[in-house]
């Protein structure tokens, strides 16, 4: 059952999560600078003043690269729960009066899973008449789900094919920040929203005024 108020608590932990480590990062940065500003790395290397530098800043991506993760995972989840119910349709055993089809049936009601995707987006697409792509945010969600592709298939390197093999971009990195994360939260509460609305499963319980803990 779809909860605006679940949902929220998920993303909320996030950005905390997100929020924590980027300060707690930014400060331990200023304390990098003061230290190599009082001569505290006298007698060492500049290098570990610079590797010192660059492990505050690498964290930060590491934890602003988890959450597009974490994003990606959720936006997957949810069009599985919109999917479902169409393929369970599609795959019910029912019909057969095989018993031993009907329990491996009901043992692997996961396999929606498996499917790609864009398979996904067909079936729940066709099923309740409605394009992803004009959902709120939709553009921004596959571009989360492009970028999360290029972090675990190349490594954070940009897929080159998408700028026809322009010699200058042949190895970019994305470089993601604390604020493209935050982004991507909001999105993703977005077009959640839309994509329940779509499917006719919005809950009845709606917060429509929902808006990030600016205390944090």
């Amino acid at each position: 059952m779809n909860n605006y108020v679940i949902l929220d608590m998920e993303l909320q932990a996030l950005r905390r999560f997100l929020q924590t480590t980027v300060d707690y990062f930014i400060q331990e940065e200023k304390e990098v600078v003061e230290r190599f500003e009082s001569g505290g790395y006298e007698g060492l290397d500049i290098e570990d003043y610079y590797n010192d530098l660059w492990h505050c800043e690498v964290n930060i991506q590491f934890s602003s690269e988890l959450i597009l993760y974490k994003v990606n995972a959720l936006i997957e989840n949810e069009l599985q729960k919109a999917a479902f119910p169409i393929w369970a349709k599609d795959n019910s055993p029912q019909s057969t009066g095989n018993i031993s089809r009907d329990i491996e049936f009901f043992l692997s009601g996961d396999q929606v899973s498996n499917l790609p995707r864009k398979r996904l987006i067909r079936r729940i697409e066709k099923s309740y008449e409605f394009k992803i792509t004009d959902l709120s945010g939709a553009e921004y969600i596959d571009e989360i789900r492009s970028i999360v592709n290029d972090l675990k298939h190349r490594y954070g390197k940009k897929d080159y094919r998408k700028f026809k093999f322009d010699p200058a971009k042949l190895f970019e990195d994305h470089r993601i920040e604390d604020d493209q994360a935050n982004r991507a939260l909001e999105v993703a509460r977005d077009f959640i929203g839309a994509l329940w609305m779509a499917t006719g499963t919005e809950p009845k319980l709606q917060l429509r005024n929902w808006e990030w803990d600016d205390d944090l």
